[in-house]
């Protein structure tokens, strides 16, 4: 069998067995299963969603997100006013507000992907979308673990990686459908910076995949920057491996003098 069908195979399988696992929480409104009742499946949607069919979400934390991707979506920042440039939330700490933090890409980042959605026709209430796109960017870290253990390991290599990390615990519950969070960008984009890190060094003798690996790493701590305030230990991890080489050559260099 041809090597890129077998790669395709263990990727798509890991892939679903992480969609899966993932998309249990929504499965309450599905209403599929053989012994669950009208009257069951009744009661299991009213104590999940609100009268509007917007699903509740998992924890509290996904409510003030919610709110704050709205406002980007109506006023083109995540809080309800500006002052001095910076967006306040009025509803935190009411009646004076409390300033947003720079944490702001999962909020633009979801209203972008809202709006495509919403181009192609689709209804779906934000709530609902904000509910299940955790899954879609918990993938994103599977997807990104899973190529690069397959540059050092054999497709069931990358996949036992991607099963084991992806089905970790603690990251299945605050990855999953319902838990609207930062988690899978703050996993995602410092793993991203390290990867694409390696990648310019393993191409260095190609000076254009070089540059272009290096630009990815670049733009990956700029975008962890704006997820997350402890974005600088990625950047620390690549200025400590850079260093290391430089005085690992240099040292291989003074010893063959």
């Amino acid at each position: 069998m041809n090597k890129k069908i077998i790669d395709f195979v263990f990727f798509l399988l890991c892939i679903l067995i992480n969609l899966h696992v993932r998309c249990l929480p929504s499965d309450v409104f599905r209403g599929d299963y053989e012994d669950v009742t009208d009257k069951k499946r009744g009661y299991l949607l009213e104590s999940y969603s609100d009268e509007s069919g917007d699903r509740y979400f998992s924890d509290v934390d996904s409510y003030q997100y919610l709110l704050r991707t709205k406002n980007v979506l109506d006023n083109g920042f995540p809080g309800d006013i500006k002052k001095d440039g910076a967006a306040y939330d009025c509803f935190t700490l009411a009646p004076l507000g409390n300033k947003v933090s720079n944490a702001q890409l999962l909020f633009y980042l979801s209203s972008f992907f809202f709006k495509i959605y919403s181009f192609f026709g689709c209804n779906m209430s934000i709530q609902n979308f904000l509910f299940l796109i955790p899954v879609f960017y918990s993938l994103l870290f599977v997807a990104v673990v899973y190529f690069a253990a397959r540059a050092f390991y054999s497709p069931i290599g990358a996949f036992l990686t991607g099963f084991c990390v992806g089905l970790n615990e603690m990251l299945v519950v605050r990855t999953s459908a319902g838990w609207y969070d930062h988690d899978s960008l703050n996993l995602t984009l410092p793993f991203a910076v390290v990867w694409f890190f390696w990648l310019s060094l393993k191409h260095r003798n190609n000076a254009l995949k070089s540059l272009l690996f290096v630009s990815a790493a670049a733009v990956s701590i700029g975008l962890f920057a704006f997820s997350w305030s402890g974005w600088w230990f990625a950047l620390l991890i690549v200025v400590f491996c850079g260093f290391f080489l430089i005085l690992n050559n240099m040292f291989i260099a003074w010893k063959n003098c």
